[in-house]
């Protein structure tokens, strides 16, 4: 997982100076630290206030560093984010790993795959998908930040699809990471409206349903497997809403 991490790095997502900048950096203990501190505020912030609410100051206040901190780890605003969506998406991709591979039956992974999802949607720090949303908003403050969440998030498609490969044995996940996508996407929406608890339970209820049906598409052979093809049965007969 570690290596493919660079999956997520390498890209446009700085200015020419801010990449300077950070090739020049050298990573102390301290120095970590001070970066994870700042990718915290920042991601407090971002969950508490939207895009709208994550400047420079504010973030600098709440992590209380000096901006010229800020700028020494990211170079720039653009470099921040794109720094916020790759520490997301890494924390989050290792708890699906971890929930999933401790099971050996596909029941259990799917069940496991979608107890992380829902744990995630509350967690603003690992919530990658919450992340990409929010910082999407800011697209218009600048070219830089634009190419920068453009350029991650294409990144983070990949990865993610990469993960699907792994965690499930599958030679292709990206269906798993459109419908991830989606239906995550869909869930933060809800969440913000009026709506209340049982919508979002529903919603979960749907979504196992559609990640059993679209598993038995992906894994024919699971169709051998008499747990799973009770639980295909079972999804099939009360279709999702």
């Amino acid at each position: 997982m570690k290596a493919r991490l660079e999956l997520l790095r390498g890209g446009a997502g700085a200015t020419a100076t801010g990449q300077a900048n950070q090739e020049k950096r050298k990573v102390t203990r301290r120095g970590a630290l001070s970066r994870d501190r700042i990718i915290d505020a920042a991601l407090a912030i971002l969950a508490e206030g939207g895009n709208s609410a994550l400047s420079i100051s504010a973030v600098c206040a709440r992590a209380e560093v000096s901006p010229a901190s800020l700028y020494h780890h990211f170079g720039d605003k653009a470099g921040l984010m794109k720094a916020m969506i790759e520490d997301s998406l890494y924390s989050a991709a290792r708890r699906f790993s971890e929930a999933v591979l401790g099971f050996d039956h596909p029941v259990d992974q799917l069940r496991a795959y979608v107890d992380v999802m829902k744990v995630l949607g509350r967690d603003y720090r690992n919530n990658t998908i919450g992340v990409l949303a929010s910082l999407a908003q800011g697209c218009s403050e600048s070219p830089d930040i634009s190419d920068a969440i453009e350029n991650v998030r294409t990144r983070a498609w990949r990865y993610v699809t990469a993960e699907m490969n792994d965690i499930f044995g599958l030679e292709d996940g990206m269906m798993l990471t459109h419908l991830q996508f989606a239906f995550a996407t869909y869930i933060i929406h809800v969440a913000q409206s009026s709506k209340g608890r049982d919508d979002v339970r529903a919603l979960y209820n749907s979504y196992w349903r559609i990640l059993v049906i679209t598993m038995a598409s992906l894994k024919p052979e699971y169709l051998k497997d008499p747990r799973f093809a009770a639980t295909l049965a079972e999804a099939c007969r009360d279709p999702p809403v």
